[in-house]
């Protein structure tokens, strides 16, 4: 869901902004701009994945999960 709503950011600032320089008929500025949405995504994404495997057991039992309940095990 965390992948989701960084998605969503990202995307809708760099989806108008493309529009607006192919509407003005600069597509190479407007393949730029969502090559780099794209390559933000995939950073963001990889890196949340990354702290959420690192991280995810510790977060879940700041937050209250039981211990009697097998996480990540399985």
């Amino acid at each position: 869901m965390v992948i989701s709503a960084f998605a969503t950011l990202v995307g809708m600032g760099g989806a108008p902004h493309s529009s607006i320089m192919m509407g003005k008929g600069d597509k190479d500025t407007a393949e730029k701009i969502l090559g780099n949405c794209t390559t933000a995504l995939v950073f963001i994404s990889v890196t949340l994945t990354a702290l959420v495997l690192i991280f995810g057991e510790k977060m879940l039992m700041t937050f209250g999960v039981s211990e009697k309940i097998p996480i990540f095990d399985p």
